[in-house]
């Protein structure tokens, strides 16, 4: 299976347009399994690899934690699941989850939604539908504990949410399709909604966060089915 890529054409853009998580959100994935973590080995690096998430090359019962950023909706889940749980140790902990689009005030929010997001709707992923409803339709396996809520409150000034949404797979497939009118007819007009383009404004973003945890000392056996959409 060919993995799907449809952010490296422009990686620089697209990592300087994504928020950074809060780090109270990774603060509470680390105290659900505190005992196991703290008998981690320390490392003065971060290992990063480049791997399929449905076929890696860890040993059975390497991890803790193991936790899906913006992401899950592009995996396969019939092979991503038995992986997962190949290779989370007992009472090991499986997190995903996604945010939702930028909510501004008022006045930005109505031109965002009815001159960009309205128009945008044809141009997802059937998987991206997933991340929009918060992967509230996929059926996790394991036994599912509940998740506080978090949110995303960067300071973004107007080039930083214009080039959020300008690196999205939908915007860029809708240029590609339809040329770039519809994307300068809304960039002029969200400019001029914004009024000084210098000023940063208060962003708000959803996070949706699911979680689940392997039995501590019990072999479980996947349920592979996943929500539609």
């Amino acid at each position: 299976m060919m993995p799907l890529d449809f952010f490296s054409d422009r990686a620089d853009l697209y990592s300087t347009a994504r928020p950074i998580y809060p780090p109270e959100l990774f603060s509470y994935l680390a105290s659900l399994s505190p005992k196991q973590l703290s008998q981690a080995k320390p490392h003065p690096q971060i290992r990063y690899s480049v791997q399929l998430a449905e076929e890696t090359t860890f040993a059975d019962n390497s991890f803790s934690l193991i936790t899906v950023a913006q992401a899950l909706h592009w995996f396969n889940f019939e092979q991503f699941w038995p992986e997962v749980q190949r290779l989370l140790k007992p009472g090991g902990i499986f997190a995903a989850w996604s945010y939702g689009f930028p909510e501004l005030e008022p006045q930005l929010d109505v031109i965002l939604q009815t001159q960009l997001l309205d128009l945008l709707k044809p141009y997802w992923a059937p998987q991206n539908q997933l991340a929009i409803d918060g992967y509230q339709t996929i059926v996790l396996p394991l036994q599912e504990l509940e998740a506080p809520a978090f949110r995303l409150a960067p300071q973004w000034i107007l080039t930083q949410v214009l080039a959020y949404f300008q690196t999205s797979s939908a915007t860029k497939k809708a240029i590609a399709q339809e040329g770039e009118t519809f994307w300068e007819q809304f960039a002029t007009m969200f400019e001029q909604a914004w009024r000084n383009v210098s000023t940063p404004k208060a962003i708000s973003m959803n996070i949706s966060l699911r979680i689940t945890q392997v039995p501590k000392s019990t072999v479980t056996s996947f349920d592979i089915s996943h929500g539609s959409f």
